[in-house]
Parts: C-alpha cells; sequence; structure tokens
C-alpha cells in the first residue's frame, strides 16, 4: 500500500513539474508556533528509499529560507529551503508562485508528506496559502563554496557532508567539450536538456535545464570560472540545477579545448608499502622528476614535475607553468600505493617563488582508495581540504626556511579513510596557466 502511495505521489509531481505555470501568492497570516522541527529531523523521518512519512496532526512546523524559486521557469511548483541549522530540502507545491528566493517562512507540517523517493527527499502536496507563512523578505542567502569532488564523493544520505537540496557554488569548472556553445535547454520544443560541467581532473557534474527557462536558449560559455545552483539526487546520481543564467561566471580560460584531450596514459604501480618519506634527495635539477615509487603526469600540457636543487645541496620537487608554451598545465605526481591503517598521519611541506596574485588551487593533495594505474579520470579523488598550501604569503622558496608546513593530518579524518580498509594512493596537482604560472616546491612527504 505504500509503495502504490508512494508512486501516485511522485506520479502528481513529475506532471505538475513539467506544465507551464501561473502565480498566486501565500497570504501573511498569524499561526500557532507549536513545535519547531530541523530539516535533520525531518529527512530522518524518511530514511529509507521509496518511503514515506506523514505528520498527525500537532503544530509541528519548519521555520526556513527559500534558497531557489520558480521565477526563471527552471522550477514548477517546486522550490528550495535552507534552515538555520544548514538543512537543506525540496518543497512540492499544489500551486505556483508566491514564494521567492530571501523568504524566511514558517511551514505548519500537519498532515504533509515527507517522501524519499530514488533517495531525493521532499515535503510533498504543500497548499501555500494553508500551510505557508511569509515571516519576512529579501534576506540573503549564501552559497557553499564545494568542488564537484565534494559533491561526487557524498551521494550518502547519511553522510553530513552531503549535498542534496544545497545551493552551491562550484570554482575552477567549465563545460565539456561536448557542450560548449549549445543551448542550456530546448526553448522551442520546451524539453530538458542535460549539459556535462567538468573540472581540470576531468570530473563530471550533470547541469539540468528545463526548456520552459526563461535562460533555456542561452549557450554554454567555452570559457572557465564558477557556477551557482542547486544539487539533487537520483539514487546516486547528482545533478545541478540553474536558478537563474547569471549564476554562470566563466571568463577564464578553460583548461580542456576540442585539440587539447586529456592524456589518457596508463602507469604500473610499483608494490604497495606501509610508510612514506619522500625528501627527493635522488633528484638532478631541472630534469623530470622520475621516480619508481612516483608517477609524474602532464595531464594537460608539455611539463612535468621536476627536481631542483636550492642552497649548496638541499633538494626537493618543483612545478610551474612559466615558459611552458602552454595555454594550461595540470601536473600529477602519485604515490605508490600504500597499506592503510587508522593511526597513520599525513604532511608535507611546500613553498613558492614569482607567486601570481590571485593563483588559484597551484597545489592542492589529494587521496584515492581505488585509483589502479588505468583509471586516473574515474578515480574517487578526494582533495585533502585541511592541508594548508602555499600560497604567496610568507618567504619566498629558499630551501628549508622557505617552506610551509601543512601539518599533520589523521588520515582518518578525510571523508573517504574514515573505516576503510585497503591500499590507498596519495597525490600532488599543479594547476597552472599562462596567467598564473607561479614555481611550487614540494617536499617532506610523510606518511607514516
Amino acid at each position: 500500500m505504500i509503495k502504490k502511495i508512494i508512486s501516485i505521489l511522485i506520479i502528481v509531481v513529475v506532471i505538475t513539474s513539467s506544465c507551464e505555470k501561473k502565480y498566486d501568492t501565500p497570504p501573511y497570516k498569524g499561526a500557532d508556533d507549536g513545535s519547531k522541527l530541523s530539516i535533520e529531523k525531518i529527512k530522518m523521518r524518511v530514511p529509507n528509499t521509496n518511503s514515506l512519512f506523514k505528520f498527525a496532526q500537532g503544530d509541528s512546523n519548519l521555520y526556513c529560507t527559500v534558497t531557489a524559486d520558480e521565477s526563471s521557469g527552471n522550477l514548477f511548483r517546486q522550490a528550495y529551503v535552507k534552515d538555520e541549522k544548514g538543512g537543506a530540502l525540496l518543497l512540492n507545491l499544489t500551486s505556483s508562485g508566491g514564494l521567492y528566493t530571501g523568504d524566511h517562512i514558517r511551514i505548519n507540517l500537519n498532515n504533509l508528506y515527507v517522501i524519499n523517493a530514488g533517495n531525493m527527499i521532499s515535503i510533498d502536496s504543500i497548499d501555500a496559502h494553508k500551510s505557508i507563512v511569509k515571516l519576512s523578505s529579501g534576506n540573503i542567502v549564501l552559497p557553499k563554496s564545494v568542488t564537484i569532488s565534494d559533491i561526487l564523493n557524498h551521494t550518502d544520505l547519511n553522510d553530513p557532508l552531503n549535498m542534496q537540496s544545497q545551493l552551491v557554488e562550484i570554482n575552477s569548472v567549465e563545460f565539456d567539450t561536448s557542450s560548449r556553445n549549445k543551448a542550456l535547454g530546448d526553448a522551442i520544443g520546451k524539453t530538458s536538456y542535460t549539459r556535462k560541467l567538468t573540472n581540470c581532473a576531468f570530473q563530471q557534474l550533470s547541469v539540468r535545464t528545463s526548456g520552459f527557462a526563461n535562460f533555456a536558449s542561452k549557450l554554454c560559455p567555452g570559457g572557465s570560472g564558477k557556477i551557482t545552483g542547486i544539487i539533487s539526487q537520483y539514487d546516486n546520481n547528482m545533478q545541478l540545477t540553474l536558478r537563474q543564467y547569471g549564476d554562470i561566471q566563466m571568463p577564464n580560460v578553460a583548461c580542456t579545448s576540442v585539440s587539447n584531450t586529456p592524456n589518457t596514459s596508463t602507469f604500473v604501480l610499483a608494490a604497495p608499502v606501509a610508510s612514506l618519506y619522500e625528501q627527493f634527495n635522488a633528484v638532478n635539477s631541472n630534469s623530470d622528476l622520475s621516480s619508481p615509487a612516483w608517477i609524474n603526469y602532464n595531464q594537460i600540457g608539455s611539463v612535468k614535475w621536476k627536481g631542483d636543487l636550492i642552497m649548496p645541496s638541499y633538494k626537493a620537487a618543483k612545478a610551474t607553468a612559466f615558459n611552458s608554451g602552454n595555454a594550461t598545465n595540470v601536473i600529477w605526481l602519485i604515490s605508490q600505493p600504500i597499506i592503510y591503517n587508522s593511526s597513520l598521519n599525513f604532511s608535507f611541506s611546500s613553498g613558492f617563488v614569482y607567486w601570481d596574485s590571485g593563483h588559484p588551487d597551484a597545489l592542492t593533495a589529494y587521496v584515492s582508495t581505488n585509483f589502479n594505474g588505468k583509471n586516473f579520470i574515474s578515480a574517487n579523488w578526494t582533495k585533502v581540504s585541511s592541508a594548508l598550501y602555499a600560497d604567496g604569503t610568507g618567504s619566498q622558496y629558499t630551501g628549508p626556511a622557505g617552506l610551509k608546513a601543512s601539518g599533520s593530518i589523521p588520515l582518518q579524518s578525510i571523508s573517504i579513510l574514515n573505516g576503510y580498509s585497503g591500499n590507498f594512493c596519495i597525490a600532488f596537482k599543479y594547476n597552472g596557466t599562462s596567467q598564473h604560472n607561479s614555481t611550487i616546491y614540494l617536499d617532506d612527504i610523510k606518511v607514516q
């Protein structure tokens, strides 16, 4: 019987979300305060996919702020909200209009259903006139700054880092070459299109646009930059929904172009080790770094990580886009497999010379549990966001005195390794362009 109800409700939502809309306005009115529920507690009522929960009488209320509305036409009879604790949720409405981004509202949950349909959780069939009180308008809503990796690596609804229904800003991204200069949606046939967003590591996220959106005929730009939107989820597939065309800002040079496709080389991994300590004592100055323990991979561009000699005898690894002759350089240094145990800590040191102000993500560290030497693009690279990186502040690199310590990072604190058992790799990525070609140094890598 429950599955029958779910199917009916889902069909109603799908049918209503494909029609043209006419706006009504929910009234400003009073209501009993009753008990206050957070979005987190509401989602706990439907922990399993394809389940539902009905609120009984009792004046239970949700206080929240609208983060995305229907005004552009990319949503229909839907709105997204966020509460003061940071939880986010989809609202399915019985009629259009009246709710706008920045509205702070109270939803009386009496007799409403919470649905988990294919891992997407929503409050269903809300009559705004009966159940919603608008408390204030024009409130500022700010997106979460995240990466594509953050979104793709946290699809479990029980994961506190899951991004479902969140308003996010994704930096250092661009549209895939197959999507560039193509319309976001079908404005004539009123058909939704899916375009592909990508980053310099070639991880992809779908961008879904309705043919009814007032920007459906707008083209996907060919540059790189940032994009803002709402994350929705279907099973374990994540996608982005735009609120307006102005949420795309991509004025920079793209990492990839039709003539600059990703290197698809494959590599042989060295034998797994229990720990790692790399000081690059065997490198030669300004020669490509070569070691059986490390993969030196020029993903984009012609240059690789090199060895370098500073002072009489101090050695380190170096990456730079300066005078590379390439519009973009993306260079990876990937370790041999390491046998994971929960007591391991990760640390390294980095430095810089000739820093270009505003150089984005010049150096970043990653962890992967499934890289096998042949699956670079699809491997689950997870950024180590807690590390400190050389960023143009402090003294320039002159040997040990010019290095910045990353800090000691417990590997079990990295989400992909929490509770993990098996081998993993660490990696360092240098990202440079003709505009931002700072030289970065890397040394004293420890996994112990």
